[in-house]
């Protein structure tokens, strides 16, 4: 297997070897099983944590808080969710941003 490095993380830095990077143990990003990969562990995270799958093609998930739903649509390297209730989408993206060390784009509309 090919050896991956990359540079440190913002937020992960280690100020005593600014210098250095990573080198990853489990590389995915341009392997081809790497959509399978990214798809098969979000997809348990999520259902772990009470979101249901909808088996639509591209599938999607929900969760209803109350009178609210989170609807949660995966694509190949990201995600799109929305909710009428925004407390609700703040609180699933940190929730998703904390497990995945991802960077999100949010939009609001309306």
């Amino acid at each position: 297997m090919e050896e991956v490095y990359i540079e440190q993380p913002q937020g992960f830095e280690n100020f005593h070897f600014l210098n250095h990077g990573f080198k990853l143990e489990n590389a995915l990003h341009g392997l081809k099983q790497a959509p399978r990969s990214w798809y098969d562990k979000l997809n348990t995270f999520l259902i772990e944590n009470s979101l249901t799958l909808v088996k639509l093609i591209p599938p999607f998930y929900t969760k209803r808080e109350g009178k609210d739903i989170l609807i949660v649509q995966i694509y190949v390297y990201g995600l799109i969710f929305g909710a009428i209730d925004e407390c609700l989408c703040k609180d699933f993206a940190k929730f998703i941003q904390e497990e995945f060390f991802i960077r999100l784009q949010i939009k609001q509309k309306g």
